[in-house]
């Protein structure tokens, strides 16, 4: 039997932990709250409860966590080491919002591979209940494609046409009406969408 030693090796305690490893992954999605962490990984308030207060140590989430942000394994079960592994990390930090009934909440980030998009500034992920949308903001033109909109204090994703005379077309799977730009605020126009698996 060997008994040689790695140079990276570490001794990890599975039966505690827990709590730090939960708070870490708050972080490293961007959350501010567990309840928005028990929200992405689709888990209910009590699960990610008992398991915080029984300290016991998520390693499946941390796995989770690990391919979707790219925090590195070893900060994330121990909070050893970098969060990244580079300071040039090819892991871009979006500003993240949740679409619920009509109204946007903050859900803290998203972390995506830059080289799933071709540009990096004023970028939002909108979260619905089927996809994950990137979208541009302060976009200054118009142009036909699906947009997150608000109007009469509702926030909605729907595709929006540009007619003659300067009108809008807003249409999605339930509704179709013609407006004048001024009628609506466009917030973001969306270029990408990730469907949740």
């Amino acid at each position: 039997m060997s008994t040689t030693k790695y140079p990276n090796e570490i001794s990890l305690n599975f039966e505690s932990g827990g709590r730090e490893a939960i708070e870490r992954l708050v972080s490293a999605y961007g959350f501010t709250t567990r309840q928005a962490l028990a929200d992405h990984l689709k888990v209910s308030k009590s699960t990610l409860a008992n398991r915080y207060l029984r300290d016991t140590f998520p390693s499946d989430w941390i796995i989770q966590c690990a391919i979707e942000t790219g925090a590195t394994l070893t900060w994330l079960a121990t909070g050893h080491g970098q969060v990244f592994e580079s300071e040039e990390s090819e892991v871009l930090k979006i500003s993240k919002v949740k679409l619920i009934d009509n109204q946007i909440f903050d859900a803290g980030h998203l972390f995506i591979d830059k080289t799933l998009l071709s540009h990096f500034n004023d970028l939002l992920a909108i979260e619905d209940e089927h996809c994950t949308n990137i979208a541009h903001i302060n976009k200054s033109n118009i142009e036909d494609g699906r947009w997150l909109v608000q109007y009469q204090n509702n926030f909605k994703l729907k595709q929006i046409f540009l007619l003659p005379g300067g009108n809008l077309r807003v249409t999605d799977d339930d509704l179709t009406f013609d407006c004048k730009k001024e009628d609506i605020k466009l917030v973001a126009k969306i270029f990408s969408q990730y469907r949740t698996v």
